[in-house]
């Protein structure tokens, strides 16, 4: 049984694309899970609260009720605050000074270089990761405007030596795992030993006793006088058990035991994907990212993965055009210590000419088709698509 999430952006009406991706987890997570909405509303000069009141209405309408309070990110800022302030403290951190056409001329001169990460955003030359202790702390008295970086070259470096670490405490573990199964063996062997060396004095103390009683009745048997002619003298008693001579067979060695453990390891960094199975990430393809700006004060990045952690998301089920940022949520994962989640991946609604499904290309919303006298139920079989249909 999973728990996923839909988790739209309030930038506008539902439409048949947020429908479809809604669907796609709902799918995974009934019957028996449990399917989360969660209001990502960081962006305060796009989102807007009419636009959330209206997609929760439509879900209502479709019948798509949450499995618990709906989740706004505006209202976790705190959270975002202390997970930056962790990525502080780790030192993958740094305050950047650029200004987008900045970058974009210093790209210019890099031929060689990519200029896009893979989700198509511009990569970042790096420039203020190299500035001075003493000047990036005078730039910052001066309040010039700057937003916060990932470090990517250090956040790998901490995450490698994370699993080297935790590689040498599991394998101490496991030493000393197999010393007490070790010393139990040998604990239960000489236990063996010490009743099977009893039961043997035992059985010779009962066997002596009973050749003792046997002689015993035998010579009383001789000594009567002869009571017939039949010329034989009865036996006066008789042998009716004897101790067997069978032999046990010690056990030997100890008990295996079957150690079944959860995929956990942070490097390399991988993540289950129910399509493609293991899938190995590549987040240094981003370069140093943006967590963190003056006018966001947390990045989708951070939030997302983030809230999928402390919600307790086990399947997050996303469109494929966000498949390759799963690879930097992925260094996230590993760089705060959060559980990692299954992934599923849809492909991504269009329309008949091919173009993807969006507010801005003017999608026909939810509200559009209720209005017009349109059912939950046809609404629900117009986002069929790749077999996310429910």
């Amino acid at each position: 049984m999973w728990v996923t999430r839909f988790a739209p952006s309030p930038t506008g009406f539902l439409h048949l694309g947020h429908v479809a991706s809604a669907l796609f987890g709902w799918r995974y997570a009934k019957p028996g899970g449990r399917w989360l909405v969660r209001m990502e509303d960081i962006d305060p000069q796009r989102c807007r609260a009419e636009y959330a009141t209206a997609i929760l209405k439509d879900l209502d309408w479709l019948g798509l009720k949450p499995d618990g309070a709906v989740l706004y990110q505006s209202a976790r800022m705190s959270a975002y605050a202390r997970t930056l302030a962790e990525l502080d403290r780790l030192g993958v951190l740094y305050p950047c000074f650029c200004t987008r056409s900045k970058i974009a001329r210093e790209q210019a001169g890099m031929f060689s270089a990519p200029h896009t990460a893979p989700d198509g955003s511009l990569l970042y030359p790096g420039t203020c990761r190299h500035l001075s202790g003493p000047e990036r702390a005078r730039r910052l008295a001066e309040g010039k405007p700057h937003v916060l970086r990932l470090d990517m070259e250090k956040a790998l470096a901490l995450v490698r030596e994370k699993a080297s670490l935790e590689a040498e405490a599991e394998a101490e573990a496991e030493a000393e795992a197999e010393a007490e199964a070790e010393a139990e063996a040998e604990a239960e062997a000489e236990a063996e030993a010490e009743a099977e060396a009893e039961a043997e004095a035992e059985a010779e103390a009962e066997a002596e006793a009973e050749a003792e009683a046997e002689a015993e009745a035998e010579a009383e048997a001789e000594a009567l006088p002869a009571r017939s002619q039949c010329g034989h003298s009865p036996h006066a008693s008789e042998r009716t058990q004897r101790w067997g001579e069978g032999q046990q067979q010690a056990r030997t060695g100890g008990t295996e035991q079957d150690h079944f453990q959860m995929t956990r390891s942070v490097w390399p960094l991988v993540y289950e994907d129910l399509d493609r199975g293991r899938v190995v990430c590549t987040p240094e393809l981003f370069g140093d990212v943006v967590l963190a700006r003056r006018d966001v004060p947390a990045s989708y990045h951070l939030c997302v993965t983030h809230d999928d952690a402390m919600q307790g998301v086990t399947l997050v089920a996303r469109g494929e055009d966000l498949r390759p940022a799963t690879d930097l949520h992925r260094l996230l994962q590993a760089l705060m210590g959060w559980r990692t989640p299954t992934y599923v991946f849809h492909p991504l609604l269009c329309d008949a000419q091919g173009r993807r499904l969006s507010k801005r290309d003017g999608a026909a919303s939810v509200r559009e088709m209720r209005v017009a006298g349109m059912t939950p139920e046809a609404v629900r079989a117009m986002a069929v698509f790749a077999g996310c249909s429910t």
